[in-house]
């Protein structure tokens, strides 16, 4: 119990020995026929049995967490686990675990020693703990985490595997597992002594019987070991078919980036027109902006190396807002060539924005970097987050949605006021033409084609997203 209090750092290098001597000791532990012997602490309880199972020759075992201790105690009959229960109204109940007739069907046989105690039958002991400390497995993803107590039952002096009568356990749900989970997925799980260096949660052999939303899990498992329940943390939205639907639409969309971006540099028509040029601008910034989210924006690839992530997010962030303020360079130029044609502000115009479109959002950046002293790029709680991204609701906030939102607002302004010349154009032309309802059909239908095309140009078909990003915030 004291060794569970020590903490992980001081415990990790030696979690084996003292399992391995923890599964030694009740496993030999010394007692007659016919007696039971049992110790609860604050961190851990054991129960040690020498009675011979009479109820279907199986065994359950209830454990309780009472006001400061953790309590097991063993019912070989279905009454004497009532009784157990009744007795334990002002306790939680945190797990049940029935070891099958045919686990001491197993221990005789492959048994020989028959016991080096003085007891005659199979003896089986168990042992729960509080929590993972002795149990840490570093192939845990930061999304991962234990959600029970961990039980560890035996039977005999030997390991039981193979068995054809499953073994069942039923733990409740610790309260911290319960909130705020979004689609969990939930494991039955064993430690396996064998995986890794110091051993790690394995899953064969087990499988979830029942499940009671937040309150229990119920496993069945063919084998003898320590056990727990292992939840996976997945949000809704980065579930696995959408996650293959981004990878899809974002390697599809590097395709036709491409496929632009060729076409541009290899005409040399398309390469001298300053259009052209300010689009090849904003292909190349979200050609980058995608290649990067698809490889680098899971911080599983990064393991606990803080700088290549933040990294990521950084550039990230960058090529975001990039994105954007190219948007709205496009729409300044558009708006100067169809509306201020003959302004003279026109000829150094395109300097102008390009240097608008590179320097604002790197402006931003540094900003927030100098701000939050590289915080905003840096996840302090990082086993809560998954992504290589701009941290903090107000750095998100500020840092992003602030920017997209005015930038946005910028390019739907234009677009109105580049509507309402040509839409004063069309007035004209239908009084001056001899056939003005004709013509002013036509160019009402032209006007729509321009809305719509420079509405995907300027990047307006943002705002759709806009409420689902406040649904999953």
């Amino acid at each position: 119990d004291n060794i569970m209090d020590v903490g992980q750092n001081k415990t990790e290098t030696s979690t084996r020995g003292i399992l391995e001597a923890t599964e030694t000791f009740f496993k030999r532990f010394p007692l007659s026929s016919g007696t039971q012997a049992g110790q609860s602490e604050r961190n851990l309880a054991a129960f040690v049995n020498c009675r011979s199972p009479t109820h279907n020759g199986a065994e359950t075992v209830l454990a309780l967490d009472s006001e400061n201790s953790l309590v097991l105690s063993i019912a070989s009959e279905k009454s004497e686990l009532s009784d157990l229960r009744a007795g334990a109204s002002d306790s939680t109940e945190l797990l049940t675990f029935v070891t099958s007739e045919d686990a001491f069907r197993k221990a005789r046989r492959i048994d020989a020693a028959l016991y080096e105690g003085q007891c005659s039958t199979p003896q089986s002991s168990y042992v729960i703990f509080r929590d993972d400390t002795l149990f840490r497995d570093a192939n845990l993803t930061g999304n991962q985490s234990l959600a029970s107590n961990i039980i560890m039952a035996q039977v005999g002096t030997r390991g039981i595997e193979n068995l054809q009568q499953n073994i069942t356990a039923t733990f409740r749900i610790f309260d911290s597992a319960k909130v705020p989970l979004k689609d969990p997925l939930y494991e039955c799980v064993y430690w396996n002594t064998s995986k890794g260096a110091r051993g790690g949660w394995d899953n064969a052999g087990c499988s979830v019987l029942d499940v009671i939303e937040n309150v229990s899990i119920t496993c069945r498992c063919n084998h003898l070991t320590s056990f727990s329940i292992l939840v996976t943390h997945r949000d809704p939205l980065t579930s696995t078919p959408l996650t293959i639907v981004t990878y899809v639409c974002c390697a599809a969309s590097l395709l036709g980036l491409t496929a632009t971006i060729l076409t541009i540099l290899l005409v040399k028509k398309l390469r001298m027109s300053v259009h052209y040029r300010l689009m090849l601008g904003l292909s190349a910034t979200l050609w980058l902006l995608l290649l990067v989210f698809m490889v680098g924006i899971k911080k599983r690839y990064y393991l606990e190396n803080d700088y290549a992530c933040g990294t990521v997010a950084i550039l990230i962030h960058y090529l975001l807002l990039a994105t954007f303020a190219w948007t709205s360079a496009i729409a300044t130029f558009v708006y100067f060539k169809l509306v201020k044609v003959f302004d003279g502000a026109y000829q150094n115009l395109p300097r102008r924005v390009v240097t608008c479109a590179l320097t604002v959002p790197l402006a931003i950046v540094v900003l927030t970097a100098a701000i939050s002293r590289l915080g905003a790029y840096k996840d302090t709680s990082a086993k809560e987050s998954k992504y290589c991204f701009v941290h903090g609701l107000v750095g998100t906030a500020l840092a992003i949605y602030l920017p997209m939102a005015m930038s946005l607002l910028y390019n739907m302004l234009v677009l109105a006021l580049i509507a309402r010349s040509f839409k004063r154009r069309i007035n004209i032309a239908g009084r001056h033409l001899l056939a003005g309802a004709r013509a002013s059909s036509t160019w009402s239908r032209e006007l729509v084609k321009l809305v719509v095309l420079l509405s995907l140009l300027l990047g307006v078909t943002w705002f759709v997203s806009v409420p689902m990003i406040i649904w999953n915030s």
